[in-house]
């Protein structure tokens, strides 16, 4: 089982470092990855998530994966963040407040739909600014 944990990241990596040669801006499978990178328990390969949206976003808009990656990417540690002995450790609000500023380049209604459902759920003072910020631009 501790391989297939391996080989899931490895797979992950291994198209990371692809992604910059998949120049298709409306292949599915080349922004799908974002979904799993999202999802992925290692900050690292969030960030780099994050960093490969913002370029997608810059390069040829929004889409449907687009908008769930960043809801992903906002609403993962808020909903399930690492807790030690009862005390949350960490909940990563700089990735999340990444997604929120990218949510706010979109503008679009489903954006603004996420960002205000942080505002009615969150509990991290930094997120909280930062989507209120973004709604009041």
């Amino acid at each position: 089982m501790k391989y297939l944990f391996y080989l899931k990241h490895f797979v992950i990596f291994i198209l990371l470092l692809m992604y910059p040669l998949l120049n298709i801006p409306s292949s599915e499978g080349s922004i799908a990855i974002f979904l799993e990178m999202a999802k992925s328990d290692n900050k690292s390969i969030q960030l780099i998530c994050v960093d490969y949206v913002e370029d997608h976003i810059k390069r040829w808009g929004s889409n449907e994966i687009i908008l769930q990656t960043l809801d992903i990417l906002v609403n993962n540690y808020r909903e399930n963040p690492i807790i030690e002995n009862g005390y949350v450790i960490n909940d990563f609000p700089d990735i999340r407040i990444s997604a929120i500023n990218l949510l706010g380049i979109l503008g679009t209604p489903e954006a603004y739909d996420i960002l205000n459902e942080v505002l009615l759920f969150e509990n991290n003072l930094e997120v909280l600014e930062a989507a209120q910020e973004v709604i009041n631009k």
